[in-house]
């Protein structure tokens, strides 16, 4: 790819591109490990953006996203 196109993927993310995120991510969908719904981030999105946009744009320079956010919880389910 150019090397335009690579510096525009590869820079911070901006608040814009996090709520066109957010806005695209279907509602009603079962909560995270952190037990919150999707509705709810887009509820407080005011409240919470900088620090999201923080969080994130941290972990794109570190090339890690924090331990809370790589953890997960498997539920195995019994065959029929």
């Amino acid at each position: 790819i150019s090397e335009e196109a690579n510096a525009e993927i590869s820079g911070a993310l901006s608040e814009a591109e996090l709520y066109k995120a957010l806005q695209g991510t279907e509602s009603g969908k079962a909560p995270g490990i952190d037990g919150l719904p999707v509705d709810w981030y887009k509820a407080f999105w005011a409240e919470l953006k900088e620090d999201l946009l923080e969080v994130l744009n941290e972990s794109l320079a570190e090339g890690q996203l924090p331990l809370s956010c790589r953890r997960a919880v498997l539920t195995l389910l019994p065959k029929k």
